[in-house]
């Protein structure tokens, strides 16, 4: 797998845990929870 296609699965991944995290605390403002993406 080349480097960019790999980043590019971290990322997804890193979203998607974050996705998954902020649904499971509404509270949280989504722009805190994109704030982990980078």
């Amino acid at each position: 797998m080349d480097a960019l296609a790999n980043r590019s699965a971290i990322e997804d991944s890193a979203y998607n845990e974050c996705s998954r995290i902020a649904a499971l605390h509404t509270k949280a403002p989504a722009h805190r929870a994109r704030a982990f993406v980078w």
